[in-house]
């Protein structure tokens, strides 16, 4: 048995070339939810790079993050054509990407998958978090179960 335990062999290498850096993580808040948890960690871990999606220049304005993209709100349809590029060039120096996103329906259950694809076609380790509305909240429009299925690749 060699020094590293019995899940190594002996004689293997385990030097490594040049020092490990540790992963720059990203953390992309979709809509009102993933908003709030963004602005929460720009504070208490100001090594992320906090990214909020909005489709409320308002909250943005009044948001603290690294970086924000406003989405126009006739543009939700056409998301991904229109601001892709826009959030790749924000997240091409990241090599984790967390999504939050509320999915009660409105804003986040769009912008979530939509920043989980974007991140994924980069190459980017994703993982999403998706926060379900409070049952009081009674969304007009709940589609719940179709923004975790986006949110997860579809699976």
């Amino acid at each position: 048995m060699s020094e590293y335990g019995n899940f190594a062999q002996d004689g293997m290498d385990f030097s490594i070339v040049g020092p490990m850096e540790e992963p720059r993580v990203a953390v992309v808040g979709c809509g009102g939810a993933g908003c709030n948890i963004v602005e929460h960690l720009y504070w208490e871990h100001p090594e992320y790079d906090t990214i909020a999606v909005n489709d409320s220049a308002e909250r943005l304005s009044t948001l603290s993050c690294s970086s924000s993209i406003y989405v126009r709100p006739e543009d939700i349809q056409d998301i991904e054509d229109i601001y892709s590029e826009k959030l790749q060039k924000q997240l091409q120096q990241s090599d984790i990407v967390f999504v939050v996103a509320g999915i009660g329906g409105s804003f986040g259950s769009v912008a979530g998958p939509f920043v989980a694809s974007a991140a994924a076609q980069l190459g980017l380790t994703v993982i999403s978090i998706c926060i379900q509305p409070f049952s009081e909240e009674n969304r007009r429009y709940n589609k719940q179960n179709e923004g975790i299925q986006l949110c997860d690749g579809g699976n």
